[in-house]
């Protein structure tokens, strides 16, 4: 009777102690689903009831930039040389951008006129004559010259961050595994979509970049969770200003159905990072989310009454770089990470 006793009172004890973790392995999981909806909710509300991405031109003065990479940099657009079964192994590879943007032209590994016409127009219209774009190309060889060449980066950045970026395009190249983007370390454009708004978003990024006195800085706090919201924010919110300019109510409209989408990645990643165990969840949440915002903001485009250089509610475009290139100077007195190079380029108005 008594050692029955004792199994009962074991037994009490037990099913007591168990009870009491799972109530607070139950309170824990709600306090940790609460903080996860609301983390979630208040990054949704930025990429879209804040409107991130509403139309804000980049303002510039001046560029930073030197003689040697100018020099380097004619010309200014090239493209790499057909390869057809090498592209559409990359076309495969591809795949899933296109769905995460749900476009086939993302990594597409081929430039149609009519995007690289588009590109073209952006550069002169803000004067980034410093800058490189690769189109479907392959040249570690003649980046790291650009590397090199590129003094308005520290050369404490170049020859860290710089070496390993440009080891990474050539060790997994862009060429094969897409991945359009800029190096700020080479001054490079790297484009593989035939899509002409991220061939303007990487254009700018390096319009954003040119006008920091420490692009390098600027770049390593992009490798910090989070931060590269900022960054992607201010290129995209750029974008939709120029489409807006153009005055072409279709090519904003896949601005928006484009630019949200991959902006709710950088949001689903950012969410991620603090909560790891939905890191999943939260990135393809974060994408359907850009599609829903993308499409409505798309939706609201009204060709009547946005502005249009057509119609001569703007000015046409009045940027006229200097002719004559500025000499370079070095203030050896600054860390090693950022030169300070005097600007080349200084942007007299910046046409929208």
């Amino acid at each position: 009777m008594a050692q029955g006793c004792a199994h009962k009172t074991l037994f009490s004890n037990g099913s007591a102690t168990c009870i009491d973790g799972l109530s607070r392995l139950s309170s824990d999981l709600s306090m940790r689903t609460a903080l996860l909806w609301c983390f979630s909710g208040v990054l949704l509300l930025l990429s879209s009831g804040c409107h991130v991405l509403t139309p804000q031109p980049i303002p510039v003065d001046k560029y930073f930039t030197c003689d040697e990479q100018l020099q380097a940099t004619k010309p200014v657009i090239e493209r790499g040389r057909e390869m057809p079964v090498l592209d559409t192994v990359g076309w495969i590879i591809g795949i899933p951008s296109k769905i995460i943007l749900w476009d086939s032209r993302a990594d597409r590994h081929y430039i149609s006129p009519e995007t690289e016409q588009v590109l073209a127009k952006y550069i002169d219209d803000n004067g980034l004559y410093h800058v490189k774009f690769r189109l479907n190309q392959y040249a570690p060889i003649q980046d790291w010259h650009r590397l090199r060449a590129n003094k308005s980066v520290g050369w404490g950045w170049r020859y860290t961050l710089g070496v390993l970026s440009l080891a990474g395009e050539a060790i997994l190249p862009g060429r094969l595994f897409g991945g359009d983007h800029y190096n700020p370390y080479t001054g490079t454009v790297h484009i593989y979509s035939d899509i002409p708004v991220i061939t303007l978003h990487e254009a700018a990024h390096a319009k954003d970049f040119s006008r920091r006195k420490y692009p390098g800085t600027y770049g390593a706090i992009y490798l910090i969770p989070v931060v590269p919201l900022w960054h992607e924010s201010v290129a995209s919110r750029d974008v939709v200003a120029y489409l807006q300019y153009l005055g072409n109510p279709a090519l904003e409209k896949e601005g928006y159905h484009v630019l949200y989408p991959a902006y709710g990645t950088y949001v689903g990643s950012a969410a991620g990072t603090f909560f790891p165990d939905y890191a999943n969840p939260l990135y393809i949440g974060g994408i359907l989310w850009g599609h829903a915002v993308g499409r409505w903001n798309g939706s609201q485009v009204n060709p009547e009454t946005y502005r249009s250089v057509r119609d001569g509610d703007v000015m046409s475009p009045h940027f006229v770089p200097s002719p004559v290139q500025e000499s370079t100077t070095v203030d050896q007195s600054l860390p090693i990470y950022e030169n300070g190079a005097q600007s080349a380029n200084a942007v007299s108005s910046i046409p929208y």
